[in-house]
């Protein structure tokens, strides 16, 4: 039951398609990743190795390389004035792509994101072209060791294929 005033919107679709290469999987046709109004990248670069699958048992979501530096490009562009990177939670990953605010500013927390971060926007295949509109919070998680900081739960891939997960998924309803 929704509160007063509210309403549960209505299902949107977007076919899943049998991966030819990988039997066992599905894969979802992707057209486009944007954060904010900048392009990230577009059909061609989802139609790399696997293509892209939405595991809800994978943490993070993984991308090819060349949309991964893309991602990053255009993230550090839009929260440069506002933020500066820091060194990722654990030593073994020192690719790992973090943020706190720069000094004299109001630290990050998980309610500030919003104004902050731009959303990210992916486009499917489907009902009209599938949009989905996701928060910060669907590509960032807490640092754990730099207080105020959170980090890019969008990872590099190389050329796999690109990997939907978890973090992308967050209260986003899949049928």
């Amino acid at each position: 039951a929704s509160a007063a005033g509210e309403s549960t919107p209505s299902l949107r679709y977007t076919r899943l398609l049998r991966n030819p290469a990988h039997k066992s999987y599905y894969i979802l046709k992707t057209l486009e990743w944007s954060l904010g109004s900048a392009r990230v990248a577009g059909e061609n670069d989802f139609e790399v190795g696997y293509g892209t699958v939405l595991d809800s048992g994978t943490t993070f979501t993984y991308v090819t390389t060349p949309v991964f530096q893309s991602y990053v490009e255009v993230l550090d562009e839009a929260v440069r004035d506002s933020t500066r990177r820091v060194d990722g939670p654990d030593p073994s990953y020192p690719d790992d792509v973090c943020y706190a605010a720069v000094a004299n500013a109001p630290p990050l927390t998980e309610e500030s994101l919003v104004d902050v971060f731009p959303n990210l926007t992916i486009r499917f295949e489907g009902d009209d072209e599938l949009t989905l509109e996701l928060p910060p919070k669907n590509y960032l998680f807490i640092h754990g060791h730099v207080a105020d900081a959170f980090c890019l739960g969008v990872m590099d891939n190389g050329g796999a294929g690109t990997l939907l997960g978890g973090i992308t998924a967050r209260d986003v309803l899949v049928e």
